[in-house]
């Protein structure tokens, strides 16, 4: 609670100061630099909201109830959505509406959160005797809680980079490229869920010694991944243009051309982006953080190099190609150390 609640208000302060000049250095265009300002100080005021609802949640999941967040996420999902047509459609706030949409949403799941932990959860909540060794407790949260944040910051990172690159083909390719990445963020959660479970199945196999169990369940969760990114990405490929059609109200064939060849470059890699998931969940589940830290920076490597060496030749494919690029890249490493680690746990059971 204490590292949320300075981290949220620094951030908050930091970021609603800063968002021109990041806007900016990005390169945004001017038809978009406007919007896209009222848009992110609204979500970064919004930050605390974003914060109370990820802690309480997390709170909840930690004493074994993840059936409650999950309805909670659901009751946002749909509060979000019913906020986005009043305040859009109706109150006709545009960029604006979207972004007060995301807040308000998040913070009444917030509040729904904290009302459920002082009426049905009470051991969560702090007492004085809570805040004894205060300096240890963070010293320890942090340590545990920097290399994950450090992990996502970086592919963060390296998507802002590419932002770059995206910005500097107009208007109608930002478009067109954020329609075509919400399209492939779709078509990639399921996967990402799976990487969850596996990162859990490994850790507690490995805890109980039964290496086999680790090596049948990700050769099974490789199979499930595999099949759904192949038959999916097919789906999605054949359905480009009406996918995209979702994503747009009377936006320009410029637009949707940019939005579906983004398409067309990503989905024949899912494949290897689900095998990135598992291998690196594995890892991650057998308590080694370095290498998925390790195959971030290469992920962002990747990013930034395609467009730098391509963009003079191929254009606007050299931004298609840098997600695939930095997947499979990734996943070589994963796919190394998942075998070495394997083979190192043979060998001890072989000695034991």
């Amino acid at each position: 609670m204490l590292i949320g609640i300075i981290s949220s208000a620094v951030l908050t302060v930091a970021f609603v100061f800063l968002v021109n000049p990041f806007l900016t250095m990005l390169g945004t265009t001017k038809e978009t630099f406007d919007y896209a300002s009222r848009y992110l100080t609204i979500i970064y005021l919004g930050i605390p909201a974003t914060m109370l609802y990820n802690l309480t949640a997390s709170l909840l999941r930690s004493v074994g109830d993840s059936k409650t967040p999950l309805y909670l996420l659901l009751f946002s999902s749909v509060l979000n959505v019913g906020l986005d047509l009043l305040f859009i459609v109706v109150f006709k706030w545009d960029v604006a509406g979207a972004a007060i949409a995301t807040v308000v949403s998040q913070l009444i799941s917030a509040v729904f959160c904290c009302i459920y932990i002082c009426f049905k959860v009470k051991l969560l909540l702090p007492t004085k005797e809570s805040f004894t060794s205060i300096g240890r407790m963070v010293a320890d949260e942090l340590k545990v809680g920097c290399p994950m944040g450090l992990q996502n910051s970086v592919i963060s990172i390296g998507m802002m980079v590419l932002q770059y690159f995206v910005n500097q083909f107009g208007s109608y390719a930002v478009a067109g490229y954020t329609i075509g990445n919400r399209v492939q963020m779709l078509v990639q959660n399921p996967m990402n869920s799976i990487s969850m479970v596996i990162a859990t199945f490994a850790g507690q196999n490995e805890g109980a010694g039964k290496y086999d169990r680790i090596r049948k369940g990700v050769n099974y969760c490789l199979i499930l991944c595999i099949t759904y990114a192949i038959a999916v990405g097919a789906l999605t490929m054949l359905f480009a243009t009406p996918i995209t059609g979702i994503f747009t109200s009377n936006s320009s064939q410029q637009t949707i051309d940019y939005s579906v060849q983004f398409i067309f470059w990503n989905c024949p890699f899912e494949f290897t982006l689900g095998m990135l998931f598992i291998y690196r969940g594995t890892i991650q589940g057998l308590k080694n953080g370095i290498i998925p830290m390790i195959g971030s920076l290469i992920e962002v490597l990747m990013r930034i190099c395609a467009p730098v060496i391509l963009s003079s030749i191929i254009g606007y494919i050299s931004i298609c190609v840098a997600g695939p690029a930095a997947w499979t890249a990734s996943m070589l490493l994963m796919l190394a150390v998942y075998y070495i680690k394997m083979k190192g746990f043979k060998n001890k059971k072989a000695l034991a």
